[in-house]
């Protein structure tokens, strides 16, 4: 199995980060997910939950964007979901 890839993209929200990744996690649509309970349908984004400052995850095929609350640092947030996501 091929090691995830994953690459950061900036959005035009600062408090929103994009990390495309060279393989699809979502089949078709989308999801969405606004705080853990709701992540708890998904084991991505209850993973990426666990990081401390995210309060959004949004995933499509080969994306997923992840919000920040606006007092977090993506010099710390953004390693540790690149970590999550690496381990799919």
């Amino acid at each position: 199995m091929n090691e995830t890839q994953v690459r950061m993209q900036p959005t035009p929200n600062p408090n929103s980060m994009k990390f495309v990744l060279n393989k699809k996690i979502v089949q078709s649509g989308m999801e969405m997910y606004n705080n853990k309970t709701e992540a708890e349908k998904s084991p991505v984004a209850k993973q990426i939950f666990e990081v401390a400052g995210v309060e959004g995850v949004f995933m499509m095929q080969d994306f997923i964007s992840v919000n920040k609350v606006s007092s977090g640092n993506w010099g710390v947030i953004a390693p540790q979901v690149m970590e999550v996501i690496k381990k799919l």
